[in-house]
């Protein structure tokens, strides 16, 4: 049984505060019931939520960041699950505090959003999933595998502000297909990163993907890829890394994260080009081996 059995709160129009709970609460899968000054919902092993009508009407709303109500966060079982909540609430008549986003000072995987109603009462959808397990003493093993194409749409699907362009999604589906892969895959056996790679000359390597499943965000995971590359690549003969990665010249903040990613590694800015067009800067990074 839940050590939380019940949270009880205070509106000023009883009929206004159910229509606005309502649709999220049914939509949470919960089951309402309505008593002569109060209304509840509740789902087996949760907390019951019930509203009571304000002693002295008018005393409303409440005011964030005073002392009393904070927030009440409700999890989502994923990213679409939380979007799908918060245009329910939208619908309800609750207003928006902040749209659905990441919130990377919480985790790399926190993503949600916040609503109020007219009372002052907020709420958040969150979805928060946890990190890949890794074996116990162990980390990240990256390895030469075969072709992984569904799962690096998968992964491709998971960061869609990195890769939210259809078209270039499904040329990397399809290089996936082909190029040299390596991956890593957690305890289960299931891939978290996945990186292509491909060989022009005989003395360059070219990092052609590299995605990493949200999950396993700032866990090594790529990390872990890069040296298993790099020491192929040695073991080769091969004297130059090579990665193309969006510019600094434009100011997406996910691409600057990866662009200090592959500075961590190594990697040395060479030349911002316009490759990919006039929107997307493209900058080439290269690692020299010998």
């Amino acid at each position: 049984m839940p050590v939380l059995d019940h949270l009880g709160v205070t509106i000023d129009d009883l009929s206004r505060a159910t229509a606005r709970f309502d649709p999220i609460m049914t939509a949470l899968g919960f089951t309402r019931h309505d008593a002569d000054r109060s209304v509840s919902w509740y789902r087996d092993d949760e907390a019951e939520l019930i509203l009571f009508p304000a002693r002295e009407p008018g005393t409303g709303p409440h005011r964030h960041g005073r002392v009393g109500w904070q927030h009440l966060a409700f999890a989502a079982g994923s990213r679409a699950e939380v979007d799908r909540l918060h245009a329910i609430a939208r619908a309800a008549g609750w207003t928006v505090v902040r749209e659905p986003k990441e919130y990377p000072r919480f985790t790399d995987r926190y993503y949600a959003s916040f609503v109020e109603d007219d009372d002052g009462i907020r709420i958040e959808f969150m979805h928060n999933p946890p990190a890949p397990a890794v074996p116990p003493g162990a980390e990240w093993t990256a390895a030469l595998d075969g072709p992984v194409p569904d799962d690096v749409a998968r992964l491709l699907a998971s960061v869609p502000e990195w890769f939210g362009r259809p078209e270039a999604n499904a040329d990397y589906i399809r290089a996936a297909a082909t190029d040299e892969t390596w991956t890593v895959r957690d305890a289960g056996g299931a891939v978290v990163g996945v990186t292509l790679v491909r060989r022009h000359l005989p003395h360059v390597a070219e990092i052609h993907l590299t995605v990493v499943d949200r999950a396993a965000h700032g866990r090594g995971v790529g990390t872990a890829m890069m040296a298993a590359i790099e020491a192929d690549a040695r073991g080769r003969g091969v004297r130059l890394l090579e990665v193309k990665t969006l510019g600094a010249s434009h100011p997406d903040p996910g691409y600057a994260r990866t662009r200090r990613f592959y500075e961590r590694t190594g990697f040395l800015a060479l030349e911002e080009t316009g490759l990919w067009g006039e929107d997307s800067p493209c900058l080439i990074m290269v690692k020299p081996l010998a």
